[in-house]
């Protein structure tokens, strides 16, 4: 079989898009791709940050459930951030009232026991605040 030549074809997909990009006058940020880190509530800090989405994530693993509710931030201080936190019933319906780009602040407030139809648990509990603009009062 005869060697093939090489054409500008066969150039690699990134090659091609650089080359491409090569003249353009826009700049170029990287994409931010997954969930970010999750948020551990330490020292009672709180989160503060704009609310980015709600996603469903797999549970593969977990012979109890299938998937499970992430909430994603994208913190206001200097780091600028993307983090989430797991979704719990309290929390998943205190952000039904927040929407995309809303500024919140969370503040994790403790578990609390209590006993149910099955037996004792526990839930953790939330304080979720919105930013509202002081001439919107």
């Amino acid at each position: 079989m005869p060697a093939r030549k090489s054409t500008d074809d066969d150039a690699m997909p990134q090659e091609m898009a650089d080359a491409a990009m090569a003249d353009s006058e826009e700049e170029w940020e990287e994409v931010r791709v997954g969930l970010g880190k999750e948020w551990e509530f330490t020292n009672d800090k709180p989160l503060v940050g704009i609310y980015l989405a709600l996603e469903r994530v797999e549970l593969p693993n977990d012979p109890e459930r299938d998937d499970a509710t992430v909430h994603q931030f994208l913190l206001t201080d200097e780091s600028g951030e993307i983090v989430f936190l797991w979704g719990s019933h309290n929390l998943d319906a205190a952000l039904t009232e927040i929407g995309a780009g809303d500024k919140v602040r969370i503040t994790y407030l403790g578990r609390e026991s209590f006993t149910s139809e099955d037996g004792p648990r526990q839930i953790k509990r939330y304080r979720v605040q919105k930013a509202v603009s002081k001439s919107a009062r």
